[in-house]
C-alpha cells in the first residue's frame, strides 16, 4: 500500500445524458459519475492501517517462514483549502507490530513495558505527523513531515513518503464515467538503491448503491528497472485490490490491497523467496483508534518528493 486517510468529503455527482434525436428518446439513458473530493475544514477523521505480510525462503534444503503485522491508527484534520487542493494533517496516535521467524517483537505503543526491537522506526512515529496537499482527485503533490518524524529511517528502509500516502487513495478519473467503465493511473515504488517498481493500475467503478460507491483496481508492475543483488530477479505475481467509498460519510469506509511477488536466483541460483503483503485501511471511531485493533486476513505465501500530476485516460 493500499488505502487514505484524510478528513474529505466524496461527491458523486450524477449525470445524465440528454437526447438530441427524436428517434434516441426510448433509448435508456445510462448515468455518469463525477468523483470529486469536497475537503472540509476542520473535520477529523480516524483511520486504522494495517499491513501483513508473509515470507517463506527456501536455500537448498533450508526453508524459513517469517511473517511482519503493524497496526497504524491515525487522525486526519483538512487544514485548509485552497484552488481545489486541501492541506491536510494526518498524525499518528498509535502503532501494534507483531514480527515471527529472525526476529521476535510484540510491540503496542501503548503497552510501556513492550519494545519495537528493529522496529524502532514506528515507535517514533507516535505523536509524530504528516502534513500533505492533496487536489480533490486524489492526487498527492507533496508532504511535508513533523519535526521529529523518522523521516531518515523511512529513506533508508527505501520508502518513499510521498508513495506511500498515494497508495492509500486512488486517483479519479477527469472526467465523468458509468459504472463498469474505467481509468488507468500510474505511479512508481521506490525500493531504495534498488531501484523502482513502476506500476500501472486500472480502475474501474463497479457499483454505486444506497450512497455507496465501490471501486476495483488491478495492478501491472514493470521490474526492468530493479537491480537486485547477487544477481536476482524479482516478479511480481498478483496484484489486486479495491475501494469502498461511503459518499453519506464523505469518507473512505474500507480498502484492501493485496500483492504477492518472487525472487529467484542469489549465489549459486539456489535462493527462492516468495512474499504475500496485503493492506487493509477502515474507517474507525475515536475510541477504536486508541484502544481496538482492525481485524485483517493475513495472505499466505506458497512454498518453493512531488511529482507532477498526471493525467487519467479517458474511460474505455
Amino acid at each position: 500500500m493500499s488505502t487514505a486517510p484524510h478528513a474529505v468529503r466524496f461527491v458523486l455527482l450524477s449525470l445524465f445524458a440528454v437526447p438530441v434525436f427524436a428517434q434516441d428518446r426510448a433509448a435508456p439513458t445510462v448515468p455518469k459519475h463525477l468523483l470529486r473530493m469536497a475537503h472540509v475544514v476542520g473535520q477529523e477523521a480516524y483511520f486504522c492501517q494495517a499491513m501483513d505480510m508473509t515470507t517463506k525462503m527456501q536455500m537448498g534444503e533450508r526453508t524459513m517462514d517469517m511473517g511482519q503485522s503493524t497496526m497504524s491508527f491515525f487522525t486526519s484534520t483538512a487544514k485548509s483549502v485552497e484552488g481545489g487542493n486541501a492541506t491536510i494533517e494526518q498524525k499518528f496516535t498509535r502503532v501494534k507490530a507483531k514480527v515471527s521467524g529472525m526476529a521476535q517483537v510484540d510491540y503496542d505503543s501503548n503497552d510501556p513495558e513492550s519494545r519495537p526491537g528493529p522496529l524502532g522506526a514506528l515507535e517514533e512515529m507516535v505523536g509524530e505527523s504528516i502534513t500533505l496537499v492533496m487536489t480533490d482527485r486524489g492526487k498527492v503533490m507533496g508532504s511535508k513531515p513533523s519535526a521529529g518524524f523518522p523521516t531518515e529511517s523511512l529513506e533508508r528502509s527505501g520508502m518513499d513518503l510521498n508513495q506511500m500516502l498515494a497508495q492509500c487513495v486512488p486517483e479519479f478519473p477527469d472526467q465523468p464515467i458509468a459504472i463498469g467503465e474505467s481509468w488507468v493511473t500510474e505511479m512508481k515504488m521506490p525500493m531504495g538503491q534498488m531501484g523502482d517498481i513502476h506500476c500501472k493500475i486500472t480502475n474501474r467503478l463497479v457499483e454505486v448503491e444506497k450512497g455507496k460507491a465501490k471501486l476495483d483496481q488491478a495492478y501491472e508492475f514493470d521490474t526492468k528497472d530493479v537491480q537486485l543483488p547477487g544477481g536476482m530477479q524479482l516478479k511480481v505475481d498478483k496484484g489486486t485490490g479495491w475501494t469502498l467509498l461511503d459518499l453519506a460519510l464523505g469518507l473512505p469506509l474500507d480498502s484492501q490491497s493485496t500483492i504477492e511477488m518472487s525472487m529467484t536466483g542469489g549465489p549459486g541460483g539456489g535462493m527462492n523467496m516468495q512474499m504475500a503483503m496485503q493492506t487493509v485501511t477502515k474507517r474507525v471511531d475515536a475510541q477504536a483508534a486508541k484502544e481496538a485493533p482492525v481485524k485483517t486476513e493475513p495472505v499466505k505465501a506458497e512454498p518453493v518528493k512531488t511529482e507532477p500530476a498526471k493525467s487519467a485516460e479517458k474511460p474505455k
